[in-house]
């Protein structure tokens, strides 16, 4: 199957979050609902976002590149990028954020994804 043959399925699979997620935002009240909610939310929108992210970035490779969609670099950016967007609303929610940990964390994903980029094969 070529790479081209994943994105329908993702795009069904990140439908499939989308309605998660909001099911979990419209039904679960996050101070009543305490740390079982506060994960379902936080699973379910990583999920979504990292099924658009790599929806978007497939297309805009294909688009800007003119070439076949490289699935592997664009599902791994979008998990790359999902989870700092995700680990920065954690600590947001836990109210943990400062500066410097918000730049620590986008630092770590800067880190993964310039050693995935220089790794030999």
């Amino acid at each position: 199957m070529s790479e081209n043959g994943y994105l329908p399925g993702i795009g069904i699979a990140t439908t499939m979050t989308l309605a998660a997620w909001l099911l979990v935002l419209f039904y679960f009240d996050p101070i009543t609902s305490g740390i079982p909610g506060l994960v379902l939310f936080f699973v379910s929108f990583t999920a979504t976002l990292i099924g658009l992210l790599v929806l978007i970035l497939s297309y805009l490779r294909y688009r800007l590149a003119k070439a076949p969609v490289a699935f592997g670099v664009s599902g791994r950016q979008a998990v790359l990028l999902g989870l700092v967007v995700s680990g920065i609303l954690v600590l947001l929610a836990l109210d943990k954020l400062n500066w410097w940990n918000g730049v620590a964390v986008v630092v770590a994903g800067l880190v993964i994804e310039s050693y995935a980029l220089i790794k030999p094969e």
